[in-house]
């Protein structure tokens, strides 16, 4: 009842920002003018960092990317603070708003400004939006504000698509163009994975399994119980190669990274290098929930699925997919894990992936950030 309550004043707040700051819907808007949302104010990653990227070849457009904290020394272009009357200017005057999440409820997109929708993901493992067991007040608005507001979303599959029409209730046109953060699957070289894990100080020549594990919705963090240095034991005994434990947490997942141990392990977050660049140079992916799967899988490496909170999760949050019929092999307890991992057959696991990949419609193949920047120039 009382978060029901906060959440219906926020709303009603949200509503009285956009009536009082009218008058800066008045000022003019800059044609090469560009505002960046990545994930409500983080630093340089996700689709946003490569579709900027691949702007910057043009010389000829000023971005301006939000920020919650301003000294974020990696964002290479103009940087703004979150929830400031910067923020305000900034938004109302650019002409083109790129993000990767919902619109804030408090701010209200012009007429003449183009706003494209990247969303922060593909196939979507978890549900989500209307489909989800959830769905709050607060969501259900931010979902209809984006849905309403956004001229294109773009997409890197047919089952993306579908969810912005299904779950998002978005009516307008899609750019099946793939995923910009997607392109770095299909241009890795081996060159740049080296230039990758110096930058970690791991030598080429070690192999790198990673632990990337999704947020809870209830902030548990109890399934955060793996013993790395046995898994390292296990994989060098049955590859005779030296190997590197790395973490990467969700950014939900990083406010309790003080109660989290580390132990033989390496943490990696978005300052040293993105999610992507970290799974373009793991060799092994144990994950959960988190639909980096099919993101990952373009590479056609190991991928475990560790769940021992599954029955939980699927009840309180729910699955797009049975765990059964997936090509990843899944435990619900770190012995069996350890298992999985002891008894990974790579061949007939690619064999597997390889028909389920041809269940999709994929458009992701390299080229995205271009066709999404050449999108730009002609509209």
């Amino acid at each position: 009842m009382r978060r029901n309550i906060k959440a219906k004043l926020y709303f009603l707040t949200c509503k009285l920002i956009i009536f009082f700051t009218f008058p800066l819907r008045l000022l003019p808007i800059k044609n090469n003018k560009i505002f960046i949302d990545n994930f409500g104010g983080l630093g340089f990653s996700d689709s946003p960092k490569y579709l900027v990227l691949e702007l910057q070849k043009k010389e000829k457009y000023d971005i301006y990317w939000k920020l919650n904290n301003i000294d974020d020394n990696i964002v290479p272009v103009h940087k703004i603070k979150n929830k400031t009357i910067l923020e305000f200017v900034c938004f109302y005057t650019s002409k083109f708003i790129i993000s990767n999440v919902r619109l804030p409820l408090y701010l209200k997109k012009r007429r003449k400004q183009i706003y494209i929708e990247t969303w922060h993901g593909g196939i979507a493992f978890k549900k989500i939006g209307f489909s989800g067991n959830n769905l709050r007040f607060l969501n259900k608005k931010n979902i209809l504000h984006s849905a309403k507001s956004a001229n294109y979303y773009v997409s890197n599959s047919d089952f993306c698509s579908n969810m912005y029409r299904k779950d998002f209730k978005y009516k307008g046109p899609i750019l099946e163009i793939g995923l910009p953060r997607n392109d770095i699957f299909f241009n890795i070289t081996n060159e740049k994975i080296k230039q990758l894990k110096s930058l970690l100080k791991i030598n080429n020549n070690t192999k790198i399994v990673c632990y990337a594990p999704t947020f809870r919705d209830n902030g548990s963090i109890d399934f955060f119980n793996l013993n790395f240095k046995k898994i390292l034991d296990i994989l060098k005994n049955k590859t005779n190669d030296d190997w590197k434990f790395i973490l990467r947490l969700h950014p939900e997942m990083l406010k309790f990274k003080e109660k989290l141990s580390f132990e033989d392990a390496l943490l990696v977050t978005d300052d040293v290098m993105d999610i992507y660049e970290t799974l373009c140079i793991t060799d092994f992916l144990i994950t959960d929930y988190s639909s980096i799967i099919f993101e990952y899988f373009y590479l056609d490496r190991p991928i475990c699925l560790y769940v021992p909170d599954y029955y939980n999760y699927n009840k309180d949050r729910g699955l797009n997919f049975e765990l059964d019929k997936l090509p990843f092999p899944h435990a619900y307890n770190f012995n069996d894990l350890i298992d999985l991992i002891d008894k990974f057959d790579i061949e007939s696991y690619k064999i597997m992936l390889t028909d389920f990949k041809k269940g999709f419609k994929i458009f992701d193949d390299g080229n995205a950030a271009k066709r999404l920047v050449e999108f730009i120039e002609r509209i």
